[in-house]
């Protein structure tokens, strides 16, 4: 499905999102096994992040969570402008990531003071407004 995001409606957006939630949850149900559904982060973005014990972890934009069993066992936090739903928050207390860690907003909007070891963002350009006020 083609979608021109900057002026796409609301409901258009949503609509995308559905699409791509059922092709999910259909592509990992009939290519992957439960061990397999991290694979992105586990063989590419952790290697690259090299977390060592005890360094604070901050995701920019979680998205649905569907990753969040790589971060297990991590002082993870992250922050979406859509923010967790009620699935995204059950898998992260099943991942042993409290759920009270899946802010809402945007980087610039956590706390002063807030310090992090590794950040690191994975597909969400698209959805910053002013990238450079971001970072």
């Amino acid at each position: 499905m083609k979608l021109d995001y900057e002026n796409a409606t609301e409901g258009e957006k949503m609509a995308v999102s559905r699409e791509f939630d059922l092709f999910y949850l259909d592509f990992t149900r009939k290519n992957f096994g439960e061990e397999e559904r991290f694979e992105m982060h586990e063989k590419i973005v952790k290697p690259f992040l090299v977390i060592h014990d005890e360094e604070r972890v901050l995701e920019i934009g979680y998205g649905k969570g569907r990753h969040l069993g790589s971060y297990r066992g991590y002082d993870y936090t992250g922050i979406d402008v859509n923010g967790a739903d009620l699935l995204t928050r059950i898998d992260a207390i099943c991942f042993g990531i409290n759920p009270e860690r899946l802010m809402v907003g945007r980087v610039c909007d956590l706390a002063n003071g807030e310090k992090f070891d590794k950040i690191f963002s994975v597909c969400t350009l698209h959805e910053i407004g002013d990238i450079e006020e971001e970072l």
